[in-house]
């Protein structure tokens, strides 16, 4: 038996990634607070950055997911997918890598995290 997804999750596809609780839970505060599902919250930040640095062809430094974080389903639009593979292929880089240094500059940009 196939598992159904709520409507706004059917036009995505799942990835996995390891994310440090506190993290996830402050993204998640962040989609609550502007009235929007944490799976389009996480896609909008993933894919700015994306667009940000493959059209600007800027050289990322990658951050590592510390040994304590925990396994989170994103589920990700086709486009935002579509970027990472093309930053994946440009960089030798896996898409987990990309995807949690898109979450993490945008947490460090944006001062979410103080400690």
């Amino acid at each position: 038996m196939t598992k159904k997804l709520k409507v706004h999750y059917q036009d995505r596809i799942n990835r996995t990634l390891k994310i440090p609780v506190k993290v996830h839970f402050a993204v998640k505060e962040l989609a609550q607070k502007q009235s929007i599902s944490i799976a389009e919250f996480y896609d909008q930040i993933i894919y700015s950055f994306l667009k940000e640095t493959t059209d600007a062809q800027n050289q990322i430094s990658y951050v590592f997911p510390p040994q304590d974080a925990k396994r989170t389903n994103l589920y990700l639009r086709e486009k935002t997918l579509a970027l990472i593979q093309k930053l994946s292929t440009r960089d030798c880089a896996p898409g987990n890598l990309i995807i949690f240094t898109a979450i993490m500059d945008y947490i460090k940009s944006n001062s979410v995290l103080t400690d």
